[in-house]
């Protein structure tokens, strides 16, 4: 079972450092060994899975017989570590191997109203569930728990959230998981007539602003469907709690006088992106999600989108907040 364990382990690190998967510290990862949980820590990368100690111990009855799970009760010692919000989920799946992912392929159809429809037609033959969506925490695990009342489930496709898959081995669920991936792949839309030039004159005069990594990036401002699907509420959890719940759009000829209010980043219609210069990273990435998934979705195809309640939740949730310090500071 210590082989399993870095078997995990290494499994979390490839795909925490894989954009399409995992975007800044998103996604946990899971294993049982006897009477214990082994999660990744709340606000920890995946992607450091094999460099630091990102997981914690807990005994999965005391998690399960705690009726609100509130991740301050089981802070690691002097390491001060608390397992995800998402561990009570990851210790009813009556498998050994919990692994859960935000694929932009995934989200790409988990967000839009005819979700299921797609989902059924291309996850035939899985022992799967759709969940709809719930706040992350208590909210989720309920329904989880629920659905597996009707089925032993090893695949969860979660509406504007995510992927989870079960198995009893890390290589089971690795397979399983890329075969659901691929299944679900969806065409990307590709003119995206980026203005490159334009950019670079506004942020030599702006300084305190730069331009994103990833070019794609752009695409949320020169699409005209993405930036009317950025100019909405966000559709999952991580993107409004380290975006905010919408973007600044300033059009080129008001960018002197409302740019001075842009905390992150500013959409400019037509043209792309610019972003303040200490920008955290995760930000960029939560970004470049929100522009791929955006670019899948079909012109005019009804999103469904979190509303201001559920925003609120995910902003005033403390263990949202936590892990929110951790990767912004």
């Amino acid at each position: 079972m210590v082989n399993e364990f870095y078997n995990l382990k290494y499994f979390s690190a490839i795909i925490g450092n894989d954009k399409s998967l995992i975007q800044g510290a998103g996604g946990n990862t899971s294993i049982k060994i006897g009477e214990n949980l082994f999660i990744k820590a709340s606000g920890k990368r995946l992607s450091d899975a094999l460099n630091n100690d990102i997981f914690v111990k807990i005994k999965i009855n005391s998690l399960l017989n705690h009726n609100e799970f509130n991740t301050k009760n089981f802070l690691k010692n002097l390491k001060n570590l608390r397992p995800s919000i998402e561990a009570k989920f990851h210790a009813i799946i009556p498998k050994k191997i919990v692994i859960h992912t935000h694929p932009i392929e995934i989200n790409s159809i988990t967000i839009r109203n005819n979700s299921q429809e797609i989902l059924n037609n291309k996850l035939k033959k899985f022992n799967w569930k759709f969940i709809e969506y719930a706040t992350p925490g208590e909210k989720l695990f309920k329904v989880i728990s629920e659905s597996l009342l009707e089925s032993n489930y090893d695949v969860f496709v979660m509406a504007n959230h995510g992927l989870i898959i079960a198995a009893e081995t890390t290589v089971d669920a690795k397979n399983k998981q890329n075969e659901v991936i691929d299944l679900c792949r969806q065409k990307k839309r590709m003119n995206h007539n980026i203005n490159l030039n334009k950019l670079q004159d506004i942020i030599s005069i702006y300084t305190d602003f730069k331009l994103p990594q990833n070019e794609l990036i752009h695409t949320l401002a020169t699409d005209s469907w993405s930036l009317e699907l950025a100019s909405r509420n966000p559709p999952y959890p991580d993107h409004i709690l380290f975006c905010g719940k919408t973007p600044k759009i300033i059009e080129e000829r008001k960018l002197k006088e409302e740019l001075n209010n842009v905390r992150n980043y500013c959409l400019i219609p037509g043209l792309g992106v610019i972003i303040r210069r200490n920008i955290s990273k995760i930000i960029e990435e939560m970004l470049l999600s929100q522009a791929e998934i955006y670019l899948r979705i079909p012109i005019n195809n009804k999103v469904n989108v979190l509303n201001d309640i559920q925003c609120r939740e995910i902003l005033n949730s403390e263990n949202e907040k936590f892990r929110k310090i951790i990767n912004l500071n």
